[in-house]
């Protein structure tokens, strides 16, 4: 039903109490996800995209216990291939697969 956004989504797992079991739903393993990398004290660290001209590839980044957490979404039909650039000029390319959830991790220099 509507949540406190006023949108209609469904709930992370529905329970069937008369049949004893319950649906994992696809926003549960969503959260399982990002609650994997994101652990208590992760602090959300400035991030920016440069030559990504389409809304649907989304980050945002966060540092944790001398790491750095970069979660990338490519909304897309189609594979993307991007470049993950530090400021240290250190950098990685990376291809996201279509309709996927991306999680980078390394060492903060």
């Amino acid at each position: 039903g509507p949540n406190w956004a006023r949108n209609f989504v469904d709930a992370p797992l529905i329970v069937n109490s008369t049949g004893d079991e319950f649906l994992k739903q696809p926003i549960h393993y969503v959260l399982t996800h990002f609650s994997r990398f994101i652990r208590p004290g992760s602090k959300r660290i400035q991030s920016s995209t440069v030559n990504i001209d389409d809304k649907r590839v989304q980050h945002t980044a966060f540092v944790f216990d001398g790491q750095r957490i970069l979660y990338i979404i490519n909304t897309l039909n189609v594979e993307k291939e991007i470049v993950i650039e530090e400021s240290t000029g250190t950098s990685i390319s990376l291809k996201l697969a279509s309709k996927s959830i991306t999680t980078v991790t390394w060492k903060k220099q």
